[in-house]
């Protein structure tokens, strides 16, 4: 056992140094859409979810003692050895205890569509969430002899651990929950049931209240529709099958967004093939498992598929071209908070664990059938088969290879961005303390600085072009920054609930004052509501659309400050 491990840890170091490649000695940060690094890491509104809370306040503490670059790294170093681990309990859970069938598990569950796609696009919290998801299923599926409250709670505490980094974890873990129960009626009783189910409930609610009572106060939910629903649908090719590529963990939307390389850039002929090899493998092995009359798995098994089925099912949302619509429009409509779950591809996290799973139990029936009409034996039958499978994982799935095909780099901030605190500190300004707004009700919070252009993401010249986040708020840590959180996907324009982006967006949305010709003076509005909001100072990012706001902002107001980056305005300086 001890050798297993010290091969299987050495294995997963030579993996982190494949994915992470020249990043990995780099002084910059990992910047993407979903996932912004910056020397401060204190939390910073709308830059992260209520549930993520107390995660960026962790990695604010190692911040003071360690360079936030280097925290990254190690998050991102703990997202992989978390994956490889859970992998590894999951399949010995399972009896696949080969150190060979485990590398394979390991290396699939990284290297696949799925993981890569959230990966390129910074889904940090959801990745976390999804390398939990192996544990769960192995404490509450595969109990070694009968279920005992060890595993019960175990599972629960994991469970409400990856729903705290990952809310959806929680629409995972429904269905989850509900085979789990229904696979052991018959040899646990009614009463120790139910005092399972509700022990996992009570567990999972209370340590996830902090974030589940904001966000059950929020109003956005209301507002989310059908059709924006349908903006986040899975994406498909002129071509291309819907069912074959959802079944393939492919046709995440952010690939169509430009954002990051779609896996379709891989997916020739030869890749696949190679899916098509790997879904017989796992064909193979759940068929094998099922047939083992000695196999002591054999009804958790049966419910893993299940669980896989529903899995598959729901992550097709709302492609009406489906024969699933009227199922997810249905779940969508009646079910509480289910529209909270807007982008129902990520049911496919799923589908991974489980193809990963039998996968490896493939290899391993594959090797034994292998042994039998060979001399090799079965040790090296496992170990040429492990060696087929990875090389088969490596020609589907090579997007994931020396820094996810040279899209993850270290980036520095250009030296200017460091500069903007010193200059606001310097102006004749004060932090906002109040503001007409707040004392009236109008917003919640008053703010210090604007930032324009008025997108959620975008792209910088320092960044080779890699659409980011918007940085202002973490580059302006001593500041209370107002800065777009418009989602500006498909047919939606904004989902926001935050009051002051209301009063923003009615300036520069599609209908916006400043670019409809109204017959209203904006300038005059615009002034009134700067101060209502208590903003003394706008920023200017000359990046996207920039040019069009400076038209506007140069003959109102003065700049302070100029560089190549940004130009920096002081609503007090009138032109």
């Amino acid at each position: 056992m001890k050798r297993d491990n010290l091969f299987l840890g050495l294995a997963s170091l030579i993996l982190i140094l494949v994915i992470f490649g020249p990043y990995a000695v780099s002084s910059g940060y990992f910047l993407t859409v979903d996932w912004i690094y910056a020397d401060k890491l204190w939390p910073v509104e709308t830059l992260y979810y209520p549930n993520q809370y107390p995660w960026i306040l962790l990695q604010g503490w190692l911040s003071e003692i360690i360079p936030a670059f280097i925290v990254q790294k190690i998050v991102l170093a703990g997202l992989l050895l978390l994956s490889f681990s859970s992998t590894a309990f999951l399949l010995r859970r399972s009896n696949a205890s080969n150190r060979w069938l485990i590398l394979v598990g390991m290396i699939f569950f990284v290297f696949n569509s799925f993981f890569y796609a959230r990966f390129a696009q910074g889904q940090v919290y959801l990745l976390l969430g999804h390398a939990l998801l192996p544990y769960v299923l192995g404490y509450w599926l595969y109990a070694r002899d009968r279920w005992q409250w060890k595993d019960i709670l175990l599972g629960a505490l994991i469970a409400a651990v990856a729903a705290s980094l990952s809310p959806h974890s929680l629409y995972f873990l429904v269905p989850i929950c509900i085979v789990m129960l229904l696979i052991r009626m018959r040899s646990v009783d009614t009463r120790r049931i139910i005092g399972f189910a509700l022990a996992t409930i009570l567990v999972i609610l209370s340590i996830n209240a902090y974030w589940i009572t904001q966000v059950s106060s929020q109003t956005n939910l209301d507002r989310f529709s059908l059709s924006d629903a349908i903006a986040f649908s899975t994406t498909v090719s002129p071509g291309e099958n819907l069912y074959a590529k959802l079944l393939s963990l492919r046709g995440f939307w952010g690939e169509t967004s430009g954002r990051i390389l779609p896996t379709d850039t891989a997916w020739d002929s030869l890749g696949r093939v190679a899916f098509l090899l790997l879904f017989a493998l796992a064909f193979i092995g759940a068929e094998g498992r099922l047939s083992n009359t000695e196999n002591p798995h054999k009804t958790a098994d049966m419910g893993l598929i299940a669980i896989a089925v529903i899995a598959y099912i729901l992550s097709f949302g709302m492609a009406r071209e489906s024969a699933f619509f009227s199922i997810n429009a249905w779940m969508f409509e009646h079910l509480p908070y289910y529209a909270g779950l807007r982008e129902p591809h990520k049911w496919l996290s799923i589908l991974a664990v489980v193809y990963g799973f039998f996968i490896v139990h493939g290899v391993r029936t594959v090797a034994i059938r292998l042994s039998r009409l060979s001399h090799l034996g079965e040790w090296r039958s496992i170990l040429t088969a492990s060696v087929g499978c990875i090389t088969i994982i490596s020609i589907g799935n090579p997007l994931m290879a020396w820094g996810v095909y040279g899209q993850l780099h270290g980036t520095s901030y250009p030296t200017s961005f460091h500069t903007l605190n010193t200059t606001l500190a310097r102006s004749d300004s004060n932090t906002a303390q109040s503001c007409q707004y707040r004392e009236t009700g109008v917003v919640q919070d008053c703010y210090d600085v604007l930032a324009f252009p008025w997108h959620i993401a975008l792209s910088f010249p320092f960044t080779q072009g890699r659409v980011i986040a918007n940085p202002a708020a973490f580059l302006l840590p001593s500041q209370r920054v107002l800065f777009g959180d418009n989602i500006e996907i498909g047919t939606i324009y904004s989902q926001s609930d935050r009051l002051a982006s209301r009063a923003i967006e009615k300036y520069v949305g599609p209908e916006g004052l400043f670019w409809n010709g109204d017959t209203t003076d904006p300038e005059l509005w615009f002034r009134y509501d700067l101060g209502a909001l208590g903003i003394h100072h706008i920023l200017l990012f000359k990046t996207a659309d920039f040019e069009r706001y400076a038209t506007l902002l140069d003959t109102w107001f003065e700049p302070i400050e100029q560089t190549d980056e940004y130009t920096l305005y002081s609503t007090k300086e009138l032109r």
